[in-house]
Order: C-alpha cells, then sequence, then structure tokens
C-alpha cells in the first residue's frame, strides 16, 4: 500500500487523552506515513512539538495561534510561539493552525487581524509555509495574504513558491482562485464525503489533484459513513478513496500524488 499522509490533526486535544497510542496504532495499520500537528494556542503549539519529539520521523509540528484563540493574545504569546520556532527543529514545518474565523465570535475580528499577521510575519522570517483556517471571512484572509504573498515575492522569499495549505477547503470558488494564482494547495477533508458536498466535489474537479493535500482535522469532521463520531487519521483513507473516485484513479495513485504535494510543500525530511 502506498503511502499517505494526514495534514492536519489535534492529536494533544483530550478526545483522544484515554487511547491514544491505539489511535497511532490504526494510523500506522492503514499506512498513514505522516502526521502534522498544528497547534492552536502557545500550550497546544508545546504539546504539538512534544509528540512530534516522541515520534520523529512520522510525527512533526506547526505551531500558532489559531483566531478563535486569539482573544487578548498580546506580544508575550507570539514572542513564546517565535521561541519555539528559533529552536529551529526539524519536527516544525509549518506555523498554524493561523487565519480568520468569522463565524465565531470567541475574539473580535481586530484581534484576530492582529494575530494572523503577526503569524505571517513568523512564518516568512523562519521560511515555514502556513496552515490558513477561514471561515466566513474570505475577503479579509484574500486581502492579508494578497499582501503577505507579494512581500514574499518581492524580498526573494523562497516561500513565494510554495507558501501553504488553506486548511479544509471548502469549495469557495475566491478561495481556490487565489490559491491557484498564489500557489497555495488544498486541505481535503472528511466533508468531500459527505452527501451535501456535491458543490465541493464538482469544484475539485476542476481544481486538480496536483494542487491538493490530504487531512482529517481530527477529532472533527468524521467522513461518511463515521460523520458524527470522532474522527482520527486513519479515516484519511476515506478521503483518499473519494478523491480517487473524482479523478477515475485507484486510491494508491491519489494517494502518491497528494503525498507528494504534502512532501513538496512541508519537506518533511529536511531543514
Amino acid at each position: 500500500m502506498t503511502e499517505r499522509c494526514d495534514t492536519h490533526c489535534h492529536l494533544y486535544l483530550e478526545e483522544f487523552a484515554e487511547d491514544l497510542p491505539a489511535v497511532l496504532a490504526r494510523a500506522k495499520e492503514a499506512c498513514i506515513g505522516k502526521i502534522l500537528v498544528p497547534g492552536i494556542d502557545v500550550e497546544t503549539s508545546r504539546q504539538a512539538l512534544a509528540l512530534s519529539c516522541e515520534h520523529p520521523g512520522w510525527l512533526y509540528a506547526a505551531v500558532g495561534i489559531h483566531p478563535n484563540y486569539a482573544n487578548q493574545v498580546g506580544l508575550e504569546q507570539i514572542e513564546a510561539i517565535e521561541t519555539l520556532l528559533m529552536a529551529k527543529t526539524g519536527n516544525i514545518k509549518a506555523v498554524g493552525e493561523i487565519g480568520l474565523d468569522y463565524y465565531r465570535t470567541w475574539a473580535s475580528h481586530e484581534d484576530q487581524l492582529f494575530v494572523f499577521q503577526h503569524m505571517l510575519g513568523l512564518a516568512a522570517k523562519y521560511k515555514l509555509p502556513v496552515c490558513i483556517h477561514i471561515r466566513e471571512a474570505e475577503g479579509d484572509v484574500i486581502k492579508a495574504l494578497d499582501q503577505w504573498t507579494s512581500e514574499l515575492v518581492k524580498s526573494n522569499n523562497i516561500l513565494a513558491k510554495l507558501p501553504g495549505v488553506c486548511h479544509s477547503y471548502s469549495g469557495s470558488p475566491e478561495i481556490a482562485r487565489f490559491a491557484l494564482d498564489h500557489h497555495f494547495l488544498l486541505g481535503i477533508s472528511g466533508s468531500v464525503t459527505f452527501k451535501n458536498a456535491q458543490n465541493l466535489r464538482d469544484r475539485l474537479a476542476e481544481i486538480g489533484i496536483k494542487h491538493l493535500i490530504t487531512e482529517t482535522d481530527s477529532p472533527y469532521l468524521a467522513p461518511h459513513p463515521n460523520r458524527g463520531r470522532r474522527n482520527e487519521p486513519a479515516l484519511v483513507n476515506c478521503v483518499l478513496e473519494e478523491i480517487a473516485r473524482l479523478f477515475e484513479m485507484d486510491v494508491d495513485q491519489a494517494a502518491k500524488i497528494t503525498t507528494q504535494n504534502a512532501q513538496n510543500l512541508f519537506n518533511w525530511n529536511g531543514y
């Protein structure tokens, strides 16, 4: 079986507290060869890094502050994220999960933008791709990323060639257009298997598999027929099966392409 990867899952959350070893064993059995664990605040970023150190060469970390946790975040927390990045550990492969979420009201738009812009600055400084969360904030995310990518190009930053991934892409034509024009990949999660996601599937068929990477967003977004239950990395195979069906290829071929896409973005085995 061809190696596949889960490029976004939150294994430090309490949903995995009682059986994480079993979850990881099932991932191994499912041939999940690389797993990226993004933080959502300073503490979980540290936990993600600790997990990556416990499972080197298999689990990797992204560090950052999620927009829902941007409330009253100041320079102290931003400096704490930079401290993790300054260690220059090969286990940290991205800055994330970062972005904007106007669906939730846990943090003001101003606080979210403040944190997002600082996280983008750290990604540029340390030349790490970004994992972008977007929920009902497409216009402001595109505006911020357009300015950021323009600066990457002006400064000849290597990130301009492949700056990141739009996590859990939901079918927005605006995001797809921006992503393709600016060399972002699109993270495809279990929602692609939902019965009411035909618009997403139609959009992906137009976009093409060379722009996609696979993820679960565990413990959330469990794919059909597990929808409503806890998600876990092994179920990325359900995502792959749907992608393979969309592009009329076998699952191993879809795994090979999407895994190579992820390798190009995260450079798993390099610094």
